[in-house]
């Protein structure tokens, strides 16, 4: 998790069906995450799914995408897939409560800010300030989403001596970035199905609820 400082990095992000992809955190990213967003948010689907298979990247794409989330009208459901490390673990915990799922084989990371940056000793100084700002930033956030006292991560993050701190699907639920471990399918009715999880019809249910709201007000314009 880091910012980078005039330095640009381009990337190809896939597309998948009625769904988000996010691998990397960058400028092209967000740009990318934007169009799909908006084209979700204003579509049928009751919700808008977010896979997250990143390493991580920039946190100013990331505070990008959050920003973009907050416009959502709808439900976002945030999907660990493989890895959801640096930025990629803010991603995940920042979906709708309820809709935060980890994939059972998965890992999540976190870790502190870091930054490159090259230039004057006072504009280096300024960098490490920002970063340091930054840093507070994300772990406040964490602890509000996650639903934890302040300071929560940061003292973990101390703990493990501030090296990247990996974690499991078990601990990814205990420490609340996730509610469910369990990958959703999503079909072309539009319902969330939870795999192998107790409270998946709760959900379906709400989800097939919401679909057929939609559907009914598409019918009426």
């Amino acid at each position: 998790m880091c910012f980078h400082k005039d330095m640009k990095i381009m990337t190809n992000e896939p597309k998948i069906r009625n769904a988000i992809l996010v691998n990397e955190f960058t400028e092209f990213g967000v740009k990318s995450f934007k169009s799909d967003f908006d084209e979700l948010n204003s579509g049928l689907m009751p919700i808008i799914p977010i896979f997250i298979d990143s390493f991580g990247g920039e946190i100013y794409s990331l505070l990008a995408m959050l920003d973009i989330i907050s416009t959502s009208t709808k439900p976002v459901a945030t999907i660990a897939l493989g890895k959801a490390m640096s930025c990629g673990s803010i991603l995940l915990a920042c979906g709708t409560p309820k809709f935060r799922f980890v994939g059972p084989h998965s890992t999540v990371m976190i870790h502190d800010a870091a930054t490159f940056s090259f230039g004057k000793i006072e504009d280096l100084k300024a960098d490490v300030g920002e970063a340091e700002r930054l840093n507070h930033k994300i772990f406040d956030l964490l602890n509000e989403k996650c639903n934890k006292p302040k300071g929560h991560f940061q003292s973990k993050v101390a703990e493990k001596k501030h090296v990247n701190w990996y974690l499991d699907s078990t601990e990814v639920i205990k420490n609340g970035l996730a509610d469910h471990v369990g990958i959703p399918v999503i079909d072309s009715l539009f319902n969330l199905d939870i795999v192998s999880l107790p409270n998946a019809k709760n959900v379906k249910k709400s989800t097939k609820s919401t679909a057929s709201k939609t559907k009914t007000k598409t019918k009426k314009k």
